[in-house]
């Protein structure tokens, strides 16, 4: 008996009786097969060959040797190595679903933990910080150091729901359905918006950001469902870039907006490049790093709603920059900018 490999090579699982010789002959002849069997006579005497396979896809291969004989093996003989072949094919078929149920069940049980963990944390700040303003507030304390400490309980209240529409959003996935509310939207002024909205968490990790905008970059998107985005990309470079200088750029070539965030952190390693953007996926441990393994998903996931497409550059310990492409609504005018940025394709014909 052989299994195949990834590579679709027949393996030696099984070998009883044969020299191996004979093994590695009928194994090419098991492989040269063009029906699921065949009886034939050999120097090993009389064989039937039966390919194993679950709906047309090869999984391995048996061969039933009958040594010395010099008439071709019974029809019976036959049946039986192809119904042994058929058994054989649903016990491995089974435990490539039992093996991709179990990877279900631990990436599951591993988001559970995750999840709690990164849900736990907010609360445990809210529950602090709301038992420290009770003493003030019996006491008539100055108004000043109030609302410090209820920024810090808003802070955390935002986090909370960032994180539960981030699951809301998977569910959404889940049925097929993003809904997006699409409006005329100017992706400059929404990269303003978006870091004055999140200045204080990049004041706090130390990040100075610096802007490159063409202005009149517009399109026809979900303003919001964009803004959420790119706050995953900028809580993305705060986090492995912490302290360090992130850049966003904003262009256009042709009937394609571009928005690039560059950071200057830990980088991703080159295996990694594809599969962050996988649910749950993370290119380093959660217990190094948080968060749900979320952010880039349904980054890519809202990009591509929009007709468009999301990649990243990067080299471990370089930094990382992520470039969002989007339908415009109509071409604009590229003004080149300055700065260190990934430059399109020299085919390319900007408008």
């Amino acid at each position: 008996m052989w299994l195949a490999d990834e590579e679709g090579r027949l393996v030696p699982a099984a070998r009883l009786g044969l020299p191996r010789e004979a093994e590695e002959r009928l194994r090419e002849e098991v492989r040269l097969l063009s029906g699921p069997s065949r009886r034939q006579l050999g120097p090993e005497g009389a064989s039937v060959l039966a390919r194993i396979q679950h709906h047309g896809r090869l999984l391995g291969g048996l061969a039933l040797v009958q040594a010395g004989h010099t008439h071709p093996a019974r029809s019976r003989v036959l049946a039986f190595a192809e119904d042994l072949a058929h058994h054989c094919a649903l016990a491995l078929e089974n435990a490539h679903l039992l093996g991709q149920f179990q990877s279900a069940i631990h990436v599951r049980d591993e988001f559970i933990t995750v999840a709690a963990h990164e849900l736990r944390t907010p609360l445990t700040a809210l529950k602090l910080q709301l038992q420290t303003l009770q003493r003030p507030l019996r006491q008539g304390a100055p108004c000043e150091p109030l609302l410090t400490r209820f920024q810090a309980v808003s802070r955390q209240v935002a986090r909370l729901g960032r994180l539960v529409e981030g699951l809301l959003d998977v569910g959404r996935l889940n049925t097929g359905r993003l809904p997006l509310e699409r409006e005329p939207v100017a992706l400059d002024e929404l990269v303003h918006d978006v870091v004055e909205h999140f200045s204080e968490e990049l004041g706090r990790a130390g990040c100075e950001v610096s802007l490159s905008l063409q202005p009149h970059v517009t399109g026809v998107w979900d303003r919001a469902r964009l803004e959420e985005a790119l706050i995953h990309l900028l809580g993305n470079a705060v986090k492995f870039g912490a302290g360090r200088p992130i850049g966003l750029r904003v262009e256009q070539w042709g009937g394609t907006a571009r928005l690039l965030v560059e950071d200057q952190g830990i980088g991703v390693s080159p295996e990694a490049l594809e599969r962050i953007f996988g649910r749950f996926e993370r290119a380093v441990p959660s217990q190094e790093y948080g968060g749900l393994g979320l952010g880039l998903f349904l980054t890519r996931q809202i990009v591509e709603a929009h007709g468009g497409s999301v990649h990243v550059t990067s080299q471990p310990g370089e930094g990382a920059t992520f470039v969002l492409e989007l339908p415009a609504s109509s071409p604009g005018a590229y003004m080149p900018l300055p700065g260190p940025w990934p430059r399109p394709p020299a085919d390319s014909h900007p408008t």
